[in-house]
């Protein structure tokens, strides 16, 4: 994601934060309109709640769960601003003890209809961005990167590392030529794949990871997830 556009976000939050903290004080002269008072004041401190919790998801390895959540609870903002800027507008003239505050939150909430829909617009568009892809594979563990780079000459560690995260525990019947059949073996599980042409990688990796010959080394990578 764009450092600009990470910035731009965190701006509009942060005054959606301002906003709705300023909506939180001003609810607090209308706890005793009859029926709605309780409900504004609630509706302002999840606003509150909102934007605190987007700024934290943003700014925190965003994985592709949280920024469901985040565009989910958004929509939700959404729904709830433009209710609260239609709602108080038209009932600021039923509350004339309370007039003032009635049109300031409706005021706020417009303008925080407003950021948000923007926020959420940009979350939706630049999403794959937003996303961190490198904190889902956090768990991936290390130890069999010594095992990999040890007997990894003919390639470095890092194309090694490629390989490993398909997570097969062996390679086998590899095969580099005009047809090449490779075979994948995790668990009780065989695979047999057949390339036509093979890309230069598969062939090293292979042979680097002993594919001459039934039973190749075995990778320590059980604890990986195949991807």
């Amino acid at each position: 994601m764009l450092e600009t556009r990470r910035r731009f976000l965190n701006t509009a939050l942060l005054a959606i934060l301002v906003l709705a903290a300023i909506l939180f004080v001003t609810t607090l002269f209308l706890l005793k309109t009859p029926h709605v008072g309780f409900n504004a004041f609630l509706t302002a401190t999840l606003h509150v709640i909102y934007a605190f919790s987007a700024i934290v998801i943003l700014n925190k390895s965003p994985s592709a769960f949280s920024i469901g959540l985040l565009v989910g609870t958004s929509l939700t903002v959404i729904v709830l601003s433009l209710q609260g800027a239609v709602f108080w507008n038209l009932a600021a003239d039923d509350f004339a003890s309370h007039r003032s505050a009635s049109y300031t939150a409706s005021v706020l909430h417009a303008i925080i209809l407003v950021i948000q829909l923007i926020v959420t617009w940009i979350v939706v568009q630049e999403k794959e961005d937003v996303i961190d892809t490198y904190a889902a594979y956090d768990y991936i563990p290390d130890s069999g990167s010594s095992s990999i780079s040890s007997r990894s000459s003919p390639i470095d560690t890092a194309e090694a590392l490629f390989f490993k995260e398909f997570a097969w525990d062996d390679v086998f019947d590899g095969n580099c030529g005009a047809r090449s059949r490779f075979g994948l073996r995790r668990g009780d599980d065989v695979l047999m794949l057949e390339v036509t042409r093979p890309h230069r990688l598969v062939c090293d990796l292979c042979s680097a990871l002993g594919g001459g010959g039934d039973g190749g080394l075995a990778l320590t990578s059980r604890d990986a997830r195949n991807v």
